[in-house]
């Protein structure tokens, strides 16, 4: 019964890309987006792009799982739609050998954050490039200025994870409801973001270099996943593992929560004018590091959205010419500031237009400076994320200690690598 419901599913789906593939049309470029904001924004850019060139873009959006299964599939049969491919990090290792090597001049390379035009190189620093960044932004840490002063806490003094737990249980008080930290935590992937920064932060790799075992489970892995477990116990608002990326934002807009770890891209939500705190949010230009490891600044992570080429499409010159278009300065900025884009060129975090409504920009692009790349390019990315938030929920609800949890989640991430 299973394999006929797969079949019929494959089906299904073969049959739903001939529907957009039969419009394949020489000087028509065709894209597929996610449906929500990201699609919506980039959208605004195809939309640009053909008022000022006349080259038509054709835009379907679909729910993000579909929007990758349908392009992976269109890629896997050789079809020459989509032209113009749009990914994630966790999309673009399935992609990956179905995309033009894009030919960028050193100046085009040079004017992107690099960390962001690096993120979809493979193999990492030296592949070609096949991927340009076109949303992307990275985790900062977020405070309310106004009630550091009031608790008289200089921000500066937040330089360990350590510091920043101290900080954040100082600011609990149920009895007010403040609380001191807030997270997305749901789904797995969510959670499993975050502890990354704060494992990273520790001098922690997730994996070897290949990808073939995990190695995250450490004397400082397991230092580092007991501050993300006491944050959570000890500072954040009841429930909080169930909270996604709107509560995370509601709990901030709102007062309730003072410091979080935010992807840039939602700054403009939580300092909106439509809330009491308007003005009042902050970014550090730094990110905390983990008490005893080395180096001067923890390490956040960047990550977001890019476009590529199919490497059988019929327009592959007027797909270069979007990709070009819509990573200029000028696109970029206009998508910033009308958008509530997360710029990807560098020359926009420095734009006077830019920084009147992101004032905290320069924090950002400063702590963005230390960023590393998402850490796992692999085909069971989705299961690896689940494994490992699974057994770390299990530690935050304290139905194993740390050490069962990630000797736990090391044996189960091994095995999904080895099958």
């Amino acid at each position: 019964m299973k394999k006929l419901s797969l079949i019929i599913l494959m089906s299904l789906l073969v049959i739903s890309l001939y529907s957009f593939v039969g419009s394949a049309e020489k000087g028509k470029l065709t894209m597929l987006l996610s449906r929500g904001g990201s699609g919506e924004t980039l959208a605004q850019s195809a939309e640009k792009f053909t008022e000022e060139t006349g080259i038509e873009i054709e835009v379907l959006f679909f729910p993000m799982d579909e929007l990758f299964t349908k392009e992976a599939l269109a890629l896997s049969q050789g079809m020459p739609t989509p032209d113009i491919i749009s990914v994630n990090e966790t999309a673009f290792v399935k992609m990956l050998n179905y995309l033009e090597p894009l030919k960028l001049d050193k100046e085009k390379i040079n004017s992107f954050m690099p960390v962001m035009i690096e993120s979809f190189r493979w193999p990492r620093g030296e592949g070609p490039y096949r991927i340009v960044p076109v949303r992307m932004g990275g985790d900062v840490i977020m405070y309310r200025q106004d009630v550091f002063e009031e608790e008289g806490i200089d921000p500066a003094s937040i330089k360990t994870w350590e510091d920043f737990l101290s900080i954040a249980k100082k600011l609990t008080k149920p009895t007010e409801r403040q609380w001191g930290y807030v997270q997305a935590f749901s789904p797995h992937a969510y959670l499993v973001t975050q502890w990354i920064n704060i494992v990273r932060s520790y001098g922690v790799d997730l994996f070897n270099s290949d990808i073939t075992k995990a190695e995250f489970n450490t004397e400082n892995g397991v230092r580092a996943t007991k501050v993300l477990v006491e944050l959570v116990n000890e500072a954040s608002p009841p429930g909080v593992l169930n909270y996604d990326y709107g509560n995370q934002i509601e709990a901030m807009q709102t007062g309730m929560v003072v410091l979080s770890m935010v992807w840039t891209p939602r700054f403009l939500s939580i300092n909106s004018p439509d809330f009491p705190h308007h003005g009042e949010f902050k970014v550090l230009p730094h990110f905390p590091i983990g008490k005893g490891s080395t180096g001067e600044e923890g390490t956040s992570m960047v990550y977001g959205w890019g476009f590529g080429i199919n490497k059988n499409s019929e327009n592959k010159d007027l797909a270069l010419k979007y990709l070009n278009f819509v990573t200029s300065k000028e696109e970029q900025l206009r998508l910033a500031t009308e958008f509530a884009n997360s710029p990807t060129v560098s020359d926009v975090y420095k734009n006077p237009v830019y920084l009147s409504s992101i004032p905290e920009a320069p924090q950002m692009e400063k702590a963005l400076g230390n960023a590393e790349n998402y850490p796992l390019l692999h085909e069971k990315d989705a299961e690896i994320l689940d494994a490992i938030g699974l057994e770390l929920q299990k530690a935050m609800l304290k139905e194993k200690t740390v050490e069962e949890a990630l000797a736990s989640a090391e044996i189960r991430v091994n095995e999904i690598i080895a099958e």
